[in-house]
């Protein structure tokens, strides 16, 4: 009886540690094992438009958690951390490592340089990093990236533009009459741009030289500018009607460039651009054409009369 008193007694102090076991060990979880855990890798890029060659600027970013309790980069003992670079490229964030699951938020934006000319892209990312139990017992690690007010995104992109140095081009013509020199201001001139609006009118100096002001341009492309004479009254003057179009062709090269190339009366051009008047009726001017036709006659009888008093005299 004793023996089996004793036999039972054992027994259930067996059941009994057994179940102490069960219930008062630690739970180990797969995301709290450091083996088990799972890294999180970023990449911010810097982009830049076209710019000069010799430029060169160091970027940075700032990746910022939400709270105390976010896991940071490697290395970073704060709730920010930076990254920097020289010039265009990749800035990898160090590895992010994550021991549980759960959902752990950032934002990322770029620190403002101060070059002239440039614009530096203030956008601000927000990453929210989903971090779930997987079944192999490890962690797995996804994230969305979000910039501010626009659809969700798989880059990290800092867009900083240059604005390019404006080129500006000079304009000049010259002005005859008659194959020489005409006085000071005695013709005008116009200079239209590529909508056809009137940017200047100018007179000529006393060397037939023409000049408008400059013409800036700002951006690429290609702009057409118009020059012609203004027609004037003088009825003894035929005034050159032509047109010459002034091409001006923009690229950028780090700042502007400007080619310009020329046409005349819609035909291609090359050489200066020259304005001819002569003294003489002006084409399609009928005003005085009865005072030329009877200068034109009475040269035609003072000739014939010449002429026959000619013969008389051989008589």
């Amino acid at each position: 009886m004793r023996k089996h008193m004793k036999s039972s007694l054992l027994a259930l102090l067996m059941v009994g540690v057994i179940i102490s076991m069960t219930v008062f060990a630690a739970p180990v979880f797969a995301e709290e094992t450091a083996d088990l855990g799972a890294a999180l890798e970023l990449e911010a890029v810097i982009s830049l438009t076209d710019h000069p060659d010799d430029f060169s600027e160091d970027y940075t970013v700032a990746l910022t958690a939400a709270d105390e309790e976010t896991p940071m980069p490697v290395g970073c003992n704060g709730d920010t951390w930076y990254g920097t670079r020289t010039g265009a490229g990749s800035i990898a964030v160090d590895p992010i490592n994550f021991g549980r699951p759960g959902i752990y938020e950032y934002s990322m934006e770029q620190i403002a340089g101060s070059a002239d000319r440039w614009t530096y892209d203030d956008a601000v990312y927000e990453i929210v990093v989903y971090v779930t139990n997987n079944a192999e017992g490890g962690l797995d690690v996804n994230a969305a990236i979000r910039k501010e007010g626009e659809e969700e995104k798989s880059e990290l992109v800092f867009v900083n533009v240059y604005e390019p140095l404006p080129v500006s081009v000079g304009i000049t013509a010259k002005k005859t009459m008659d194959g020489k020199v005409p006085e000071n201001g005695a013709f005008e001139f116009v200079l239209e741009d590529w909508d056809g609006n009137v940017l200047e009118t100018v007179s000529n100096t006393d060397g037939g030289v023409i000049s408008f002001s400059d013409v800036e341009f700002k951006e690429a492309g290609v702009y057409e500018l118009t020059v012609y004479e203004v027609e004037g009254t003088n009825k003894r003057i035929t005034y050159d009607t032509s047109k010459y179009a002034v091409i001006v062709t923009v690229t950028q090269d780090g700042d502007l460039v400007a080619d310009i190339s020329y046409e005349k009366n819609g035909r291609d051009y090359s050489g200066d651009i020259i304005f001819a008047n002569m003294t003489g009726p002006k084409m399609g001017d009928d005003t005085n054409i009865g005072l030329w036709i009877g200068l034109c006659a009475a040269s035609a009888v003072v000739i014939i009369l010449l002429f026959v008093l000619g013969k008389k005299k051989d008589k």
